[in-house]
């Protein structure tokens, strides 16, 4: 994993650490409107969302290496 990705998965790793103490353990089943009506659950799934596909990536750069 080169350093940039790895610092990145790092920052999104402690920001969701942080959400996630807020946030609700149900936060798959909530509807379109969660950004507005609950900002933190929202957050927490598009920072796994992001870490998700820099994960995805690293494993196939280092799968095709």
């Amino acid at each position: 994993m080169n350093t940039t990705n790895h610092q990145a998965l790092s920052l999104l790793q402690q920001a969701f650490d942080a959400l996630e103490a807020t946030a609700d353990s149900d936060i798959d089943t909530l509807e379109d409107e969660e950004a507005e009506a609950v900002p933190a659950q929202y957050a927490c799934r598009k920072i796994m969302e992001a870490m998700d596909l820099l994960r995805a990536e690293n494993r196939a750069q280092l799968l095709g290496a």
